[in-house]
């Protein structure tokens, strides 16, 4: 057998207030749950602005050649020098740092321009012509110095650069 519910007047203000007590205490409840969320000490918010694109060329590649060199020599020219930082494609002006050379002996012997390479900066600044950025490629004379004792044999390394955005274009 079916039962019947009757609703009056009376019963649904009773039910109102009833609704709004549960429809209250469920947005406290999603927003203390969602406060405890935000807040997890496991999660970070990130954000970030890009703000243009670097495309270098570097030329020579694959290698630097500097051919054979002797123990106790320096001031040893690249055969395939020097080396050009080419940033055409770039949207921003950049900044060409190398960060390090690996092996021996080119850790202590490689230099641009007469300075040992490592930790050299070259900063390349966006010209504009129009909405467009043309830049002067920068060029380097790489030597290298061979210290005495330095055993023979083919000796390999590596040159590790970094391209950060070089602000504030010039207007041509």
């Amino acid at each position: 057998m079916l039962g019947k519910v009757k609703f009056s007047d009376n019963n649904l203000k009773g039910g109102k207030k009833e609704m709004k007590k549960l429809l209250v205490f469920f947005v406290m409840m999603l927003s203390l749950i969602g406060g405890i969320m935000a807040i997890d000490p496991n999660q970070q918010a990130v954000d970030a602005t890009v703000s243009g694109s670097i495309i270098v060329a570097i030329n020579p590649l694959p290698t630097l050649n500097f051919g054979t060199v002797i123990a106790n020599s320096f001031g040893n020219a690249a055969l395939n020098g020097p080396v050009i930082f080419n940033p055409a494609g770039s949207t921003t002006g950049v900044s060409v740092e190398v960060t390090d050379v690996t092996g021996a002996p080119f850790d202590t012997g490689l230099k641009f321009d007469g300075t040992l390479a490592e930790l050299q900066k070259y900063d390349i600044p966006c010209v504009l012509s129009g909405d467009l950025c043309t830049f002067t490629a920068k060029s380097v004379v790489p030597t290298l110095d061979v210290p005495t004792g330095s055993s023979a044999g083919l000796k390999s390394g590596v040159i590790t650069y970094t391209f950060t955005e070089y602000p504030a274009p010039v207007t041509a």
